[in-house]
């Protein structure tokens, strides 16, 4: 059966990122009549890192793009593996962590514990989030449709985790999730989260990992922080340049080009 995508926009909401201004999203699923992701997660997969290959934003086994009335800061982001070369901080951070464990699944499973975080998360650090809305049944379709998990474990607690969704040598950093009680110093979970991804990218010969988007607000800004950082600007993958200021593409033309019409 060939996929036959669908076109979703979703109604606005108080932006996450700059809480001033509306945020919308139009997404491009592999074919939502279908809905049997698990049985073709590949052939949905090859599609949707297709997309994210044109600079598309991953969501789930979908893509998304930008559709905000009011701005337009948002670039989509990505690594280039072979280029991170971790900064004395970024080597610092991960010595800090001896007393931790993590671990790799890649068949996440739901086990009550990572909703618990999630929504533990969720409350302290993205009070906003539309995620909110998530039960634990949606948030179980967020988990399968991942193939790769980072548990990251002290003692007999879970702390943290990261969701990555993996296509051939590309991957995709969708989600971090972490306790945001737990308190070490010079420790932050986020980003050894982030440094723990970027290992296991490296060590599984991933040419790009996805990021998402990239802004210059204070939740999204410490992405800056690592080295070999692209950005899809100017219709074109170039090196991130901290000190320009970016405008996102064209998310309309880019939605239009792969045959949907906005203005029917």
């Amino acid at each position: 059966m060939a996929i036959e995508p669908t076109l979703i926009t979703d109604d606005a909401v108080i932006c996450g990122y700059f809480g001033d201004r509306p945020a919308q999203h139009i997404y491009i699923s592999p074919d939502k009549k279908d809905r049997r992701y698990i049985e073709r997660a590949n052939e949905y997969r090859a599609y949707k890192f297709g997309l994210l290959a044109k600079g598309f934003l991953a969501e789930s086994f979908a893509v998304a793009s930008n559709n905000c009335p009011s701005c337009n800061l948002c670039v989509p982001l990505r690594m280039n593996i072979a280029e991170f070369a971790p900064s004395n901080s970024q080597k610092k951070l991960t010595k800090s962590t001896e007393r931790l464990t993590e671990s790799i699944v890649t068949k996440p499973v739901s086990v009550p514990v990572l909703y618990e975080l999630f929504k533990k998360y969720l409350n302290k650090r993205h009070p906003l989030s539309p995620m909110h809305d998530f039960t634990e049944d949606s948030f179980n379709g967020l988990l399968y449709s991942k193939n790769v998990m980072i548990l990251l474990v002290k003692g007999d607690d879970l702390i943290g985790y990261a969701l990555i969704d993996r296509h051939e040598n590309s991957a995709s950093l969708e989600h971090i999730f972490y306790d945001p009680e737990f308190k070490k110093k010079n420790l932050s979970l986020g980003k050894y989260l982030w440094l723990k991804s970027i290992e296991w990218a490296r060590n599984e010969d991933i040419e790009y990992l996805y990021l998402g988007p990239y802004n210059a607000s204070p939740k999204l800004s410490y992405k800056a922080g690592f080295s070999g950082l692209e950005v899809f600007a100017d219709d074109i993958w170039q090196k991130l340049n901290k000190d320009r200021s970016y405008e996102g593409p064209n998310w309309q033309a880019m939605v239009e080009a792969e045959g949907f019409n906005l203005h029917p």
